[in-house]
């Protein structure tokens, strides 16, 4: 019974969580609770959540797509563990351009990234990294 009581207490923590973040975002709170429904699904650690959500966010604001939709992208990455053409190509036409960020980070040309992408060599890691990393506040993902 305790165990019970225990995981619904830890369950109710994110909700609220995520009500106070969406007060100070230009999201609705069912956008921002769906989407951190989806990244807690994705198996990010509620620790995690507000700073990706935030990441994430900033770039569907940016970018006008909504938030569920990058979430959902974000999300699928982290659990494959690297990045697909099929990301790219979802990312790029939502207008994010992922494709000239990972130039920079990989210091190569946009097709050499396609071809890092199809052999397996752009990770999550570097996906996450362009989100959260504070010198993207002056790039062109958000």
């Amino acid at each position: 019974m305790r165990l019970c009581w225990e995981a619904q207490t830890r369950q109710k923590q994110p909700w609220a969580t995520f009500k106070k973040f969406s007060a100070v975002t230009p999201f609705e709170s069912e956008e921002v609770i769906k989407s951190g429904r989806s990244l807690l699904a994705f198996g990010f650690d509620v620790k995690e959540l507000i700073p990706n959500l935030k990441a994430v966010g900033d770039v569907a604001a940016g970018t006008q797509v909504p938030l569920t939709d990058l979430a959902g992208i974000f999300g699928k990455a982290r659990v494959a563990g690297r990045l697909y053409a099929e990301d790219i190509n979802q990312l790029t036409e939502r207008g994010v351009p992922i494709i000239d960020e990972l130039a920079k980070v990989f210091n190569t040309s946009s097709g050499e990234v396609k071809n890092l992408v199809e052999k397996g060599k752009v990770g999550f890691p570097q996906l996450q990294a362009l989100l959260i990393c504070p010198a993207r506040v002056e790039g062109s993902l958000s």
